[in-house]
């Protein structure tokens, strides 16, 4: 192995040993315990807290796991190994086509490689839930303790099975129209990559909504919901459609999903683009916040919409893939030839692995940025909903109601802030509801 490589990996392995530590281990300062005893009782912040703590001691368990994976298929040649033995089993060589084959030969290649890509690709699937699914098994039955869902396991189980086929069936047509462009256009695939990023990410936030996120819940229009027969939200749907009218925005219909299936947490969305634009309330949401609350977190999903957060959250990300891709495409000449991968060319199925594991180390760097522009976006929608709604004071209510309910953390650190957070803080919330009031 390179001794670039094995610096490399022990520097990776290194900053995730400190930024474990770091992000579960580091209490939060004394400051912040102040701040937050203003608004919550100790009761909350200790719930929340041990909650968080528990929690995050299932996300790096699982983290360790798929980055050890990764680069125990990089790093001992299991990779090229097993992209060899594909191979043999398809009869792909595996060497750059020649020049003067034909049509037939060329097509007949084509399909042996893409089984080899299948084939890695299967596998790499495979492994990885042999390893997270103990761990998601554990998460599901520390909900289960915590009293945060009642469901039993063989639904779960059901869910997670169609969750995975989901993924996997994306991440496909994801996988290979990467490895197309490696191998169709090596000189200029990371140019028509950040196109196909951003065409995809466009094409899935429209679909969404109505192809996917009904695979996994039944979303009934506000009026034809069983709140609408409850006298407590009588004229909800006029309060809605003022605060869309003062917006400058027509929506046809609030949705509401049957959350309460899968758990107790409360939420909101917004959606979709175009036709299939929508806001989205959980049903525990309507179960336990009392209208004036949910009318305030409806104004916050607003301002998602007035602001185009989805679009131009998208337009970022295609930024940043543009620089990620080009990153990419360097560290993958480098590898051509060099070990433990030995590339025979950019489309080598054997980089797979390699791949993802770079690309899942380009989401750690990129993290805090990201989550920088998400907490400013959230910052938009909170003050869109004060002036919308114009309700500080239900805005602070139901902030309150969502910590206990879904038992979140209220002190969190500056260094779980800087990685995890792609809100602000609860306090900070309130905070700033208090201050547009004064």
């Amino acid at each position: 192995m390179h001794p670039l490589l094995r610096i490399a990996l022990a520097g990776v392995i290194l900053a995730l040993i400190i930024l474990f530590v770091t992000t579960t281990f580091v209490p939060p300062p004394a400051a912040e315990f102040e701040r937050a005893r203003q608004y919550f009782s100790e009761d909350e912040i200790a719930t929340g807290l041990r909650y968080s703590f528990q929690r995050r001691l299932f996300f790096w368990a699982g983290t360790a796991l798929e980055i050890g994976l990764l680069m125990a298929l990089v790093a001992t040649g299991a990779a090229r190994r097993l992209a060899d033995r594909f191979g043999l089993w398809v009869g792909y060589r595996g060497k750059p086509d020649a020049g003067g084959r034909t049509w037939k030969e060329r097509t007949i290649a084509f399909a042996r490689w893409l089984a080899v890509l299948a084939l890695m690709g299967s596998t790499y699937i495979v492994l990885h839930e042999l390893l997270q699914f103990p761990i998601n098994v554990g998460r599901f039955y520390h909900n289960r303790a915590w009293e945060l869902t009642e469901r039993p396991f063989l639904d779960w189980l059901g869910e997670y099975g169609l969750a995975l086929l989901v993924t996997a069936v994306i991440e496909a047509i994801a996988g290979v129209g990467l490895f197309l462009l490696l191998r169709w256009f090596p000189r200029t695939w990371y140019l028509l990559g950040t196109a196909g990023v951003a065409a995809l990410a466009f094409l899935f936030a429209f679909l969404q909504p109505v192809l996917i996120a009904p695979l996994f819940n039944t979303f009934t229009p506000l009026s034809e919901s069983q709140f609408a027969r409850d006298p407590k939200w009588a004229g909800f749907e006029d309060k809605v459609r003022t605060l869309t009218a003062k917006a400058g925005l027509t929506i046809d219909k609030v949705y509401v999903a049957d959350a309460s299936r899968q758990g107790t947490h409360t939420n909101a969305y917004f959606s979709g683009l175009g036709a299939t634009q929508s806001i989205v309330l959980y049903d525990t949401l309507l179960k336990e916040h009392p209208p004036d609350e949910v009318e305030s977190i409806l104004g916050h999903e607003i301002g998602h919409w007035i602001h185009r957060h989805i679009i131009n959250g998208i337009l970022l990300g295609a930024l940043a893939a543009l620089v990620g891709l080009i990153v990419l495409d360097r560290i993958l000449h480098w590898f051509i030839g060099r070990a433990p991968v030995y590339l025979s060319r950019l489309s080598d199925p054997a980089g797979l692995p390699l791949i993802l594991l770079l690309g899942t180390l380009g989401a750690w760097v990129v993290a805090p940025v990201e989550n920088a522009v998400s907490r400013h976006f959230e910052r938009q929608a909170d003050a869109a909903s004060l002036n919308l709604a114009g309700m500080p004071r239900e805005f602070i209510a139901a902030e309150k109601r969502l910590v206990r309910v879904n038992k979140s953390n209220v002190v969190p650190t500056s260094w779980n802030v800087w990685l995890f957070a792609t809100h602000p803080s609860a306090v900070d919330r309130i905070e700033m509801a208090k201050g547009w009031r004064e």
